[in-house]
């Protein structure tokens, strides 16, 4: 559900011409990860609690994003641009 997304986002910009950044990678993963736990939030209590103690959600999607897109590029992603930029 997080990584389909993510891989038609990748996919589409390569189409374009432009690869995007590891920030860019970043930003895009926290805010799929944050889609995913507002719509389960929207089915679940974690709005009983005050707003303001849902902040360590945001804090989990950045450093879950960054462990994971970090685990993409280095995994699969580096191989893949460097096989876009010989051609093959």
């Amino acid at each position: 559900m997080i990584l389909l997304p993510f891989q038609w986002l990748k996919d589409k910009k390569s189409k374009d011409g432009d690869a995007l950044p590891f920030f860019h990678k970043w930003l895009w993963m926290v805010g799929l990860i944050c889609t995913m736990i507002i719509l389960w939030g929207s089915f679940s209590n974690i709005w009983i609690v005050p707003w303001w103690e849902n902040f360590i959600y945001l804090f989990f999607a950045a450093v879950f994003g960054l462990v994971l897109t970090t685990f993409l590029y280095v995994t699969v992603d580096r191989y893949v641009e460097k096989m876009e930029t010989r051609g093959a």
